[in-house]
């Protein structure tokens, strides 16, 4: 968000990548036990039958079928070893 926050508000990639990340994120209500219960839209939306499997990515996270996971996921570790000399590492951080 913070990425989309410093885009020049009139540059197109801001709207383009506003719409496409952060239209489609759901704030969750936590319960006082910090359970959350899924709207029928993400359900239908993750295609959560039975499990669901909360991945952690930093501030947010997602939640995913395990098995759509798991092809997701493997797919991912193969591009980023693919791509992984193109990554350029913040050292002020």
């Amino acid at each position: 968000m913070e990425t989309i926050d410093n885009l020049n508000p009139f540059e197109e990639n801001r709207d383009v990548f506003s719409t496409s990340i952060l239209a489609n994120s759901h704030q969750l209500n936590f319960d006082t036990e910090g359970r959350v219960t899924l709207t029928e839209k993400l359900i239908k939306h993750t295609d959560v039958k039975e499990k669901v499997l909360f991945v952690g990515q930093g501030k947010t996270f997602q939640m995913w079928e395990p098995l759509q996971f798991k092809k997701f996921s493997d797919e991912a570790r193969k591009k980023a070893k693919s791509e992984r000399s193109s990554l350029k590492w913040n050292q002020n951080n």
